[in-house]
């Protein structure tokens, strides 16, 4: 990393439980509040499918909506929310919804306790399996944390997400990289509201697409929207087999540069004929270590596909990663006791902020 660069490198790790660079799906303007939570129920019934019933994805919505609208509300108080009848009366006297929220949840609450329970389970047993550990409450539980992805926008950051399944689980990172995609689409689409002359490029790699793009427009729209707005995506996967049919078709047909490395047998057939140019299966398949062949946009036009040689790790680190982790939450990050000393307060009915940085800076308006 550049010694220029280190002052604008973000690193946001999901299993890191104390100096936590926080990001709040829920954080925005009091009129998108609905968009950010229909964004985020389409996410839930993308990872949860059925187990979310109409019911339950109404409880969810509402709740969504809900926070969404609150000055520090989070996905870290959805449980409460859903369960702590004090604190449901405060925070839908801060939002005073008479139209919508207030007729909802009077309803909610003359449900008896038992069908209470059998609407709110399904939701809170998602919700608790990602809460209930101490770095992702922590980092979902801050209302408005030190870094936003906005920023990406208007300022040169770099972005490091560390989605380690082997720290946080398979579950649990496909949730917080499907959450982060969704902020940062969101982000993407009010950069419309720049002039065109004042964007400067944004560029966003996401390895393991199939995981965690759960977006609520077709892959075509996102791309196409992407390049009108100066922002370009490079996506990663290991084999065909890994997209969903849908998104397989999205990537073939708007991704505009490729770049294929020795793929297995059942899909270098395939990714042939993808690139044309008389490619055929042997020509990938029998590719060498950090050979690929390549596809690109010249002049509006894909070119023919052309060989393509990789430089192999030189096995030395250009700067230490401790490092930089250690600068970012410096920069970036809250005290994970203090996080938990704010939300006990706000969930126990003392609304005033801990003494110190909790990540509770007001929220953004519009």
């Amino acid at each position: 990393m550049p010694a220029e660069r280190r002052k604008d490198v973000v690193v946001i790790e999901p299993g890191q439980a104390q100096e936590v660079v926080g990001f709040n799906p829920l954080a925005g303007s009091s009129e998108d509040a609905e968009q950010r939570a229909d964004h985020l129920l389409h996410l839930f019934r993308e990872l949860y499918g059925t187990s979310l019933g109409p019911r339950s994805a109404d409880v969810l919505m509402h709740g969504l909506v809900a926070l969404s609208r609150s000055t520090h509300g989070t996905l870290a108080d959805l449980p409460v929310l859903l369960t702590n009848a004090t604190f449901r009366r405060r925070l839908l006297a801060e939002v005073n919804d008479a139209l919508v929220l207030a007729p909802f949840f009077s309803w909610y609450d003359g449900l008896s306790e038992a069908e209470r329970q059998q609407v709110i389970s399904p939701v809170l047993n998602k919700t608790r399996a990602f809460l209930s550990r101490t770095a992702i409450r922590r980092l979902l539980g801050q209302a408005s944390p030190r870094f936003a992805l906005d920023e990406l926008f208007y300022r040169p950051r770099i972005v490091l997400v560390n989605l380690n399944t082997g720290v946080i689980g398979a579950e649990t990172a496909q949730l917080m990289g499907a959450l982060l995609m969704m902020q940062f689409y969101e982000a993407m689409q009010r950069r419309a509201l720049v002039a065109t002359n004042q964007r400067h490029p944004v560029m966003a790699m996401i390895d393991e697409v199939q995981r965690y793009l759960r977006l609520p427009v077709d892959l075509g729209d996102m791309f196409a929207q992407a390049r009108g707005l100066g922002v370009g995506l490079t996506v990663a996967h290991q084999h065909l087999a890994q997209l969903p049919p849908k998104m397989r078709a999205g990537l073939t047909a708007n991704a505009r540069n490729r770049v294929v490395f020795r793929p297995s047998t059942e899909d270098a057939a395939s990714l042939a004929t993808v690139l044309g140019g008389g490619l055929v299966a042997d020509d990938l398949s029998l590719l060498d270590a950090h050979e690929a062949y390549a596809e690109v946009l010249v002049n509006r036009r894909p070119s023919d596909p052309f060989l393509i040689r990789t430089l192999p790790p030189d096995g030395q680190a250009l700067s230490d990663p401790a490092e930089l982790r250690r600068e970012s939450a410096a920069r970036y990050g809250v005290d994970g006791a203090g996080l938990d000393a704010a939300l006990r307060q706000r969930w126990n009915g003392d609304d005033r902020q801990p003494d110190g940085p909790i990540g509770q800076m007001a929220r953004r308006q519009s």
